[in-house]
């Protein structure tokens, strides 16, 4: 793993401040992207145990604000 963090640090300062702009936002939007599955993975679970209502999932998603 070490190896693989030096040669990743060796590349990104090689890039050009464009090129690490783009890679910072594919990271944050892959981040966002695993973030919602998550949510909607604990929704789902919690709407087929009867644990929440649709008003309580209706307010936690506006909580979130993905609704």
């Amino acid at each position: 793993m070490t190896s693989q963090v030096v040669s990743i640090t060796r590349q990104i300062d090689a890039m050009t401040e464009p090129e690490i702009d783009f890679v910072w936002d594919f990271i944050r939007k892959r981040r966002n992207e695993s973030l919602l599955k998550a949510i909607d993975f604990k929704l789902e679970e919690s709407m087929d145990s009867k644990t929440l209502n649709a008003e309580e999932i209706s307010a936690r998603l506006v909580k979130l604000g993905i609704a």
